[in-house]
């Protein structure tokens, strides 16, 4: 039994009456890395964020002892 791989010249194959889209596999990869990127970038910001939250919630209440002379 012999497989032959034909196209149809649109990034569509057929593989032993299997149809094969590479176009559909390549988007598929592409959503997959830019998921993966959007999750590391917000992972990010929102370590950033509560680091700087941190920072001003640590500012204002130094204001607010200062401000009473308790600090």
């Amino acid at each position: 039994m012999q497989h032959s791989l034909r196209s149809d010249g649109a990034g569509f194959y057929q593989l032993a009456w299997r149809e094969y889209s590479f176009s559909t596999r390549k988007i598929a990869l592409a959503c997959r890395r830019r998921s993966a990127i959007c999750f590391i970038t917000m992972k990010t910001i929102l370590f950033l964020f509560r680091r700087n939250n941190r920072r001003l919630t640590l500012t204002a209440v130094q204001g607010i002892l200062s401000r009473f002379s308790l600090f």
